[in-house]
């Protein structure tokens, strides 16, 4: 059963452009490893929301919503470790200011 209301139709769309990006970067990037390492934790955390998406029992009771938000930010969560990381490889490179 996976949800197909608008709030969950942008959440896979977050999913699906993350991934883009991700793949994107693992081919083009000089840091291969490093996108690498980050595709397979986004695959395996993305593998464990499938999981509960496919449950119906986990949207009984009003639990949609906490199926929506966790998702969110756990990629929320990854996206800025991700930009936070960039933030920091510039600020050592001295040409964040």
């Amino acid at each position: 059963m996976f949800p197909t209301d608008s709030e969950f139709t942008t959440l896979y769309s977050l999913f699906i452009v993350f991934l883009g990006y991700l793949v994107f970067m693992t081919y083009k990037s000089k840091r291969k490893g490093y996108y690498k390492i980050n595709l397979v934790i986004y695959l395996l955390y993305t593998a464990l929301f499938i999981v509960k998406f496919t449950n119906p029992d986990n949207f009984k009771y009003g639990s949609s919503l906490v199926m929506l938000l966790i998702p969110g930010f756990v990629v929320g969560i990854h996206i800025g470790v991700l930009l936070l990381v960039w933030l920091v490889r510039l600020a050592v490179k001295g040409e964040l200011w």
